[in-house]
């Protein structure tokens, strides 16, 4: 099983250890919160110092997120080491598989979400390589391991997305009415909001109504931690640490 480490921005390198043969870099929740192109370059050099290869992760999209991405794209694709994109957005999907046929494609966990352990087929179709869930949706679901002749499976740990939307709540923190408000990322400076949400929704996510949920941002997430024990019988083909809460 390999071992990589999800970073949003240039300061989670911190976080590296010997352990980790890739990075992931991105954002699969929110595109506003998408690295800019100076920290994907110092992303870029710090995988290329360590000789590991680099993964770039990709939000649901609109026609202006997909401007951002294809220019992150191509900063990320004219160096040596991008070598696979997560998406989360069959747009985005269509676009890295006609503009980057050399990348390999991963479903992202938001993707993903809408039919946990459901037929890969449609996307290994489309090309998708391998697909990626919550780690704590995995376990709640009673998941094994990924059917024989399926697309392989990724998890990440310890933050499991419950819901996320494009509206995001966080946006009138700074004292603005209430409503669509411009992105300030105000997510960024707010301190997580614990939260009580309808126990259907937590079924569905596949967390424990005992689990705090807090807002951050445009997501609800809970954080669960990692029992070594649990993750021989899924047959992960990769685990993908990610330090801080996604937003």
């Amino acid at each position: 099983m390999e071992h990589a480490l999800l970073v949003t921005r240039a300061a989670d390198l911190a976080h590296w250890e010997a352990r980790y043969t890739r990075l992931y870099l991105g954002h699969d929740l929110c595109a506003r919160l998408l690295p800019g192109p100076a920290a994907c370059d110092e992303v870029a050099r710090f995988a290329r110092a360590r000789g590991v290869r680099l993964t770039f992760v990709t939000p649901l999209a609109d026609s202006l997120a997909l401007g951002t991405i294809r220019t992150l794209l191509a900063r990320l694709a004219a160096g040596d080491v991008l070598d696979e994109a997560v998406v989360n957005d069959y747009g985005v999907l269509g676009l890295v598989a006609r503009d980057y046929p050399g990348l390999a494609l991963a479903a992202g966990r938001a993707l993903s979400f809408a039919n946990p352990l459901g037929d890969t087929t449609a996307l290994a179709d489309l090309g998708v390589r391998r697909v990626e869930y919550d780690l704590e949706l995995l376990l709640r679901l009673g998941a094994m391991a990924a059917p024989d002749g399926g697309l392989p499976w990724a998890a990440y740990y310890p933050h499991a997305v419950v819901n996320c939307s494009r509206y995001c709540p966080t946006a009138g923190a700074s004292g603005r009415p209430p409503g669509i408000q411009p992105c300030r990322k105000e997510c960024r400076a707010t301190p997580p909001l614990r939260v009580s949400i309808d126990p259907r929704l937590c079924a569905y996510a596949g967390v424990p109504r005992t689990r705090a949920i807090v807002l951050k941002g445009n997501s609800l997430l809970a954080t669960a931690p990692l029992d070594p024990a649990c993750l021989a019988p899924l047959g992960l083909s990769r685990l993908i640490y990610e330090p801080e809460l996604p937003v």
